[in-house]
């Protein structure tokens, strides 16, 4: 214990002098903080100069006014008096005003045919015609509804003056005018604020490409100076060190700027703050950590300062693109939309839309976080993988250089299995059968077993859980299997427990059968359940474990050191050929049931091995059927690992696929609403 404290104590020294060599540098140089602090400041108070009026006003309009009689020039009048009108020119002919919307001197032509007024009088149809310019969909929003809006407002004066001289009361000849009346609400923009549309994208667009600059900027400059062994050898070698150490002096600043920036917004610009302030907080923090680790990602794998500034800005700008704001996003081809996802500021645009504009509750809001958050860890596994490939390229290990190169070009297909976005076209109705799986680690969790026990059947009740699969179910004297089973009973009152395995259910249990791997803790347990007449085949499961954990604690507790990779690369490879031994046995059970199948468990592998293929076959995967948000499920390792899971065969369709939050164990607990075919 004494070792870890004084341990934990070096990284925190090594971290503070990498701190104070940055500030150090950050006040040496003046490119640092006109870089951070400078120019960020101006580029906010430049669009909220730019756009301070909040709506485009006395856009210049020309009229040609063919009938020039008391009655159109009262409507020439009613034109000009409109927010986003100004009638600047009355000209004599059409040909005068196409030359004048040519050179950009005018953005709408209004034309006032002869014999307006006579027509009008004699109930005969006329028409008003407003040729409007198009290629600013701002002003022709704007423009377009006004003047639309002020030639029906005076042909409904006119009608209703009309059916007065008739003899019918104005409230009369209102309604006769309109017998369906139209009452129109804008919502979380009610004045047409242009600034509430724009300043809401354009700071976080200026934050996120200082901040990435900046971040590509201090580190290239590290490279490009020849200083970066210095500046490792401050941190102790220690590359994370070195990072956190160097990068926490800009955290703070570009977090302070976000709080600027959102002061701004909401204290002098008057966008309306309707949501979650600290959902707000959080959101800009993880945004700036986002595009700092993205920075980073670019710096490693360039290694040149001009490349990577420029791989940077365009990166930037790719964001404003895809983000949604030049074109709506679901409106986007499915291609587009998955572009934009990989831009943080999608996500970011998303939080601040609903918690400040919609003030939507933070349930509906806080996936977003999540998947900003994961942009966070991808330059690490990236980073990872590229320092595994080298590590053993120099050792000329060619054959075993192409796994990690595997792993990298499989990483984009490890992350959309760890990562699924809301469906919104997932089927909507009821389940037929909610069903959990959890690995309870021997109810080590909470302390004793009776209490972790307790806590996990409490949440399986809250969660309304049908069937409930449980691996490491270890039975001892302390709490025996019958016991634990009681807890169960009010929900599941059928229960059945053989080695490391358990299920619990709602429904009669037919019949069991528990296989325990050869010289193994592994095992599995069927359970075949009747299901409103239906006969369905549950697999609890729990495959051999990598064994690296176990392995590096042998090492720290006999050697005090981490266990060397050739001994970590042999575990790594002799648990795997166990675990696909044990996988090509379940798998024969699975293609010979007679029944529906459902598997469950703690599989001890991730979506891009060989036990996730082989144990799915045919088979659905819950979380990327109807799961969503980020699907780590075991709790350490910085939560990066999906290795429990659901499957179910096509007798089944998936409604939901989600983690309850509570923590019961080393493993989250996984649960799937199914719906038969």
């Amino acid at each position: 214990m004494r070792f870890q404290i004084s341990e934990k104590m070096e990284y925190i020294r090594a971290f503070w002098r990498v701190f104070v060599r940055e500030v150090r540098t950050f006040g040496n140089h003046k490119v640092f903080y006109r870089l951070s602090v400078g120019l960020p400041i101006l580029s906010f108070l430049f669009f909220v100069v730019l756009f301070r009026s909040g709506v485009p006003h006395d856009m210049p309009v020309a009229v040609l006014d063919q009938d020039n009689t008391p009655l159109s020039r009262q409507l020439v009048r009613m034109i000009d008096a409109t927010p986003s009108a100004k009638v600047a020119y009355r000209i004599a002919g059409m040909d005068e005003g196409e030359r004048m919307m040519k050179e950009g001197t005018i953005d709408a032509i209004v034309f006032i045919p002869r014999d307006l007024e006579k027509n009008v009088y004699s109930n005969t149809q006329t028409g008003v015609v407003a040729y409007i310019n198009d290629l600013n969909l701002a002003k022709n929003g704007m423009l377009n509804k006004d003047i639309q809006t002020t030639v029906t407002t005076f042909s409904s004066g006119i009608q209703i003056q009309t059916l007065m001289k008739k003899g019918l009361s104005e409230k009369e000849a209102y309604e006769q005018m309109m017998p369906i009346y139209f009452e129109k609400h804008v919502l979380f923009n009610p004045y047409v604020n242009y600034t509430y549309y724009l300043l809401p994208v354009f700071l976080p667009v200026m934050l996120l490409i200082f901040t990435l600059i900046s971040t590509v900027f201090t580190i290239g400059v590290e490279l490009k100076n020849g200083t970066a062994r210095q500046w490792l050898s401050t941190a102790g070698d220690n590359a994370l060190v070195a990072l956190a150490g160097k990068l926490t002096p800009y955290t703070i600043i570009f977090f302070a700027l976000c709080m600027l920036m959102n002061t701004i917004l909401f204290k002098f610009v008057g966008v309306p703050l309707n949501g979650s302030v600290p959902l707000l907080f959080a959101s800009g923090l993880v945004f700036v950590l986002a595009y700092q680790a993205i920075g980073v990602a670019i710096s490693a794998l360039l290694s040149n300062l001009r490349l990577s500034l420029s791989i940077g800005g365009g990166y930037s700008v790719l964001a404003f693109t895809f983000s949604g704001l030049t074109f709506p996003f679901l409106a986007m081809d499915l291609p587009v939309r998955i572009i934009g996802y990989v831009f943080p500021l999608t996500y970011y645009v998303d939080i601040f839309i609903d918690q400040a504009m919609r003030g939507a509750p933070p349930v509906y809001t806080i996936n977003y976080l999540g998947y900003m958050s994961v942009f966070i860890l991808l330059p690490v596994v990236l980073l990872a993988n590229l320092a595994a490939l080298v590590w053993w390229l120099i050792r000329r290990r060619w054959i075993v250089a192409l796994m990690p190169l595997a792993a990298l070009l499989l990483n984009m297909g490890y992350v959309s299995s760890m990562i699924q976005l809301p469906d919104f076209n997932a089927p909507a109705g009821s389940h037929d059968i909610r069903i959990a799986t959890l690995n309870v680690n021997g109810f080590r969790q909470l302390g004793p077993k009776s209490i972790t026990a307790a806590a996990v059947a409490e949440m399986m009740r809250h969660e309304q859980v049908d069937v409930l699969c449980l691996q490491e179910f270890l039975d001892d004297g302390e709490f025996p299997a019958d016991s634990i089973g009681a807890l169960f009973s009010r929900r599941m009152p059928y229960f059945v427990s053989e080695g490391n395995g358990a299920v619990a259910s709602r429904y009669p249990i037919l019949d069991c059968k528990y296989v325990r791997f050869p010289d193994t803790s592994n095992d599995y347990l069927r359970a075949d359940l009747l299901v409103e007449g239906d006969t369905l085949r549950i697999f609890s499961v729990h495959l051999q474990t990598s064994g690296i954990a176990q392995l590096r604690r042998r090492f720290r507790k006999d050697y005090n050191r981490d266990a060397p990779v050739e001994r970590i690369l042999g575990e790594l490879e002799h648990n795997s050929s166990i675990r696909a031994g044990q996988v090509g046995e379940i798998r024969v059970e699975i293609d010979a049931s007679p029944y529906p199948v459902i598997l469950a468990g703690d599989f001890n592998d991730t979506p891009s091995s060989y036990t996730y293929h082989t144990m799915k076959g045919n088979m659905t995967d819950g979380f990327r059927d109807s799961g969503s948000g980020y699907g780590g499920t075991f709790r350490y390792l910085g939560g990066v690992l999906r290795i429990d899971y659901i499957f179910y065969d096509d007798a089944f369709e998936g409604i939901r696929y989600y983690m309850p939050p509570e923590d019961v164990s080393d493993h989250k607990a996984v649960v799937a609403e199914l719906r038969f075919r």
